[in-house]
């Protein structure tokens, strides 16, 4: 289909993760049949951890979450097949956690089903993503607090009302952060 949406363009996100809570935000533009379009990418993630197994060095838990996200993709046609979809969604999945000395080191997977309705419509659907991270917190670093650094993927498929807004995205990439 001409109107189709597809591009792979870096996108740059900038993230906050305090304690349960994890806000990312991203942008980037992209050529789509000769002409510059954006993308714009917001979520959140809350989730509440079931501790399954817990000692002095590993544990593992089972998070309860929370996801809400908002993607943007410009087509080349007129702005109703832009790409414009909220999504509102309920999780679980696997946290593991290594705790050392001076380090910390994290795997978490999580399958989330979200309701989906699109920004400028009463259009809806549903969509499921799959979310996952590697973490390794060298507190043994002195800058701020330590440093974070990881990679994260995000997939996310979307089946609304309107085939038109039937995509799939998968973001991934290594992320650096500090600790404050």
């Amino acid at each position: 289909d001409s109107a189709a949406i597809r591009y792979k363009a870096a996108m740059p996100v900038v993230s906050f993760h305090q304690g349960p809570l994890d806000i990312s935000i991203g942008y980037t533009r992209y050529t789509l049949a000769g002409s510059t379009q954006s993308s714009v990418y917001v979520g959140a993630v809350l989730t509440n951890e079931v501790p399954v197994t817990v000692s002095r060095l590993h544990a593992l838990a089972v998070p309860l979450c929370l996801a809400v996200d908002f993607t943007k993709a410009e087509g080349v046609g007129p702005e109703r097949d832009n790409f414009n979809i909220a999504s509102l969604g309920i999780g679980t999945g696997l946290r593991y956690r290594y705790l050392g000395d001076g380090v910390e080191g994290t795997a978490r997977l999580l399958g989330v089903v979200h309701y989906s309705f699109e920004g400028l419509s009463t259009g809806s659907g549903s969509s499921v993503g799959l979310f996952g991270d590697v973490t390794l917190i060298l507190r043994s670093i002195h800058i701020g607090e330590g440093l974070a650094l990881g990679y994260r993927v995000r997939y996310q498929q979307w089946s609304m009302n309107d085939a038109r807004f039937d995509y799939r995205a998968m973001h991934h990439g290594p992320y650096l952060g500090i600790l404050f």
